[in-house]
């Protein structure tokens, strides 16, 4: 990331990108802070903390149909099906949240980790099993 936050070009091109792209459950400061770096000439380095919220905007708006192996939309109807036996009640409000996005489902690096997590503890994917997330498409 901080290779990244040199090059005022990239930073520009990426948060256009980011806009373009972004979920509508971006956080309230997100969009403002998108707005300034496609401004960004470079002067003055971003700070730490402003990388870190840069690659978390990225990450939010990069998402995916497919993780490895597994198809979002697959996983997802068999956690719905199996979603009685989750022991934490947000977890099961959370699959029928996933479930509303239909066959089409597309979810980002956080949201594949949640889905994976629950379906390790539905016994769906073997617990010791690696799944690759893909990184993203900008860094």
């Amino acid at each position: 990331m901080s290779r990244l936050a040199q090059d005022a070009d990239r930073v520009r091109s990426i948060a256009r990108a980011v806009l373009q792209q972004m979920p509508a459950g971006l956080p309230e400061r997100g969009y403002p802070f998108l707005e300034d770096l496609k401004q960004y000439d470079g002067t003055k380095s971003l700070s730490t903390r402003q990388q870190e919220f840069f690659y978390m905007l990225i990450q939010l708006s990069t998402k995916r149909s497919t993780a490895g192996p597994y198809r979002a939309s697959t996983l997802i109807a068999k956690a719905f099906d199996a979603r009685l036996d989750l022991v934490e009640y947000d977890d099961e409000e959370w699959i029928v949240t996933m479930r509303a996005l239909g066959p089409g489902a597309s979810l980002s690096n956080g949201e594949w980790k949640r889905l994976l997590a629950i379906c390790r503890e539905l016994d769906l994917i073997y617990r010791d099993e690696w799944v690759t997330l893909a990184g993203s498409q900008w860094i």
